[in-house]
């Protein structure tokens, strides 16, 4: 279906290594793909296949936490790459370190900052937050609330003013 040399599959797996190294904290299946689709640097189907394949040999795992999976290189996949760094064009290593220079505030955001809600009944919806720092929890909150929009509403507002939220619960509680 998709032709390409064994040389350029093997510098395309060695970009998603790159990007593990780079970025330095675990990526969720979708930001791995946002920042691959974003940077042009292959295409979905054969990003999957890599990853896969990466996965497979041991260069990448593969962890579950709650409800994300999350990729992160492993010594292998380091050791694999800093041997052949030098076949990735110096230009491209310059797109992906410019691309993960302006995202990584959004990428670590999105990894330590978590909401989400569930229908339980037809009024009643419970809405999960929680603010995680190198895989520990700094506070998790379930909330049930009486409609979707709501539940929403909550989410939303967590997503954007977790840091300050979190503080003045902390200011709340010390009191």
């Amino acid at each position: 279906m998709f032709e390409n040399s064994s040389k350029e599959s093997a510098i395309q797996k060695l970009l998603i290594l790159y990007i593990f190294k780079s970025i330095d904290f675990g990526l969720t299946n979708s930001q791995i793909t946002q920042i691959i689709m974003e940077t042009e640097l292959m295409n979905y189907f054969l990003f999957k296949q890599y990853i896969a394949e990466l996965t497979e040999n041991e260069l990448v795992t593969e962890d579950s936490d709650s409800n994300n999976q999350r990729y992160n290189i492993t010594s292998k996949g380091m050791q694999t790459l800093n041997y052949f760094i030098s076949r990735i064009p110096y230009a491209t290593r310059e797109k992906i370190d410019f691309y993960l220079l302006q995202s990584k505030d959004r990428l670590v955001k999105d990894t330590q900052i978590k909401s989400n809600f569930k229908k339980v009944s037809e009024h009643e919806y419970t809405v999960e937050l929680s603010v995680i720092e190198n895989s520990t929890p700094l506070i998790e909150l379930s909330i049930s609330l009486p409609s979707n929009k709501q539940a929403r509403l909550m989410c939303d507002n967590w997503k954007k003013n977790a840091s300050s939220l979190y503080g003045d619960i902390l200011q709340l509680l010390i009191k």
